[in-house]
């Protein structure tokens, strides 16, 4: 139970900082999926343990703890990202990027998040290639905001500092934008000044080349996270720990958990009664099996 509880209570948080559009310090999405890896490629019973390390918990129960944020975490990569192609046999940024090779993204690099609403990246993202491309910039978004169509909007993504070739001591500061919303009118001399060089149009009203985006894998194909979720199952021999019903509906219904909402329809119509937005919760139906596990 107390695994599930801090598991899921990261996540809770990560999701809220993603609502707020801040930062999260942590990258829970991707510890939970590679944790879970580990314990299916571990192979050991359940039961073995090291004398040294007898206070660590087993790995059933590891399985149990950690099962229902995995859950939430793969059904969101999988069957809410929306996407439409096939990417169960499509290699990941690991599997093609070398790290040993320039100019190429670094799959375990610290820079992964939404440049949008800051959420974690943990597998599944789109990439710009206008940006990558014209402005030799990393322009990454998660599926959500891809789904919305949030980057087409202007975005400064740094500036330059270019020496005018007449005068070498004249600097020019210019902006980098990511330009995606097609304009009647830029302002431009002619619009030469500023045409694009992959498209030969101007990047202020009429390029599109930052509305190309490739779809993008860090580790994990469908086919991989689907394979860790039923491993991870199948260790837990078919049970659940202590409030993994709650733990799923917090996680699904975690923005709709006001003070004063107890119920909520649900896509099909159907009423969920709500968890209390509070730890622990022992009302809304979600009574403990005992009452010393009541923390």
């Amino acid at each position: 139970m107390a695994i599930n509880r801090q598991v899921a209570f990261i996540l809770e948080s990560a999701n809220q900082c993603r609502k707020e559009k801040v930062g999260c310090l942590a990258i829970p999405r991707a510890a939970i999926i590679k944790l879970a890896y580990t314990l299916a490629e571990d192979g050991r019973d359940e039961n073995d343990s090291d004398d040294e390390f007898d206070y660590l918990p087993s790995t059933i129960d590891i399985a149990r703890g950690i099962l229902p944020s995995l859950q939430y975490v793969i059904e969101e990569e999988v069957t809410k990202s929306g996407v439409k192609t096939d990417w169960k046999t499509e290699k990941t940024d690991s599997q093609i990027n070398s790290l040993n090779r320039s100019n190429m993204i670094d799959p375990y690099g610290s820079d992964f998040f939404c440049i949008i609403c800051k959420a974690e990246l943990c597998n599944l993202y789109y990439n710009c290639k206008g940006c990558e491309k014209l402005l030799d910039k990393e322009y990454n978004v998660c599926f959500r905001c891809y789904k919305d169509k949030k980057y087409l909007s202007d975005r400064d993504m740094g500036f330059d500092t270019e020496v005018n070739k007449s005068e070498s001591d004249n600097k020019r500061i210019t902006i980098r934008c990511h330009t995606s919303k097609e304009k009647t009118k830029c302002g431009a001399n002619k619009c030469k000044r500023t045409e694009c060089l992959t498209c030969k149009k101007c990047w202020e009203c009429s390029c599109l080349c930052h509305r190309d985006f490739e779809l993008h894998k860090r580790f994990y194909t469908e086919q991989n996270l689907m394979s860790v979720l039923n491993k991870c199952k199948k260790i837990s021999k078919g049970e659940e720990t202590m409030y993994a019903k709650e733990t799923r509906l917090r996680l699904k219904y975690g923005d709709k958990m006001v003070k004063g909402k107890e119920t909520i329809l649900d896509k099909n119509g159907k009423t969920v009664k709500l968890p209390s937005r509070y730890y622990p919760s022992t009302s809304n139906g979600f009574t403990p099996r005992r009452k010393k596990d009541i923390v």
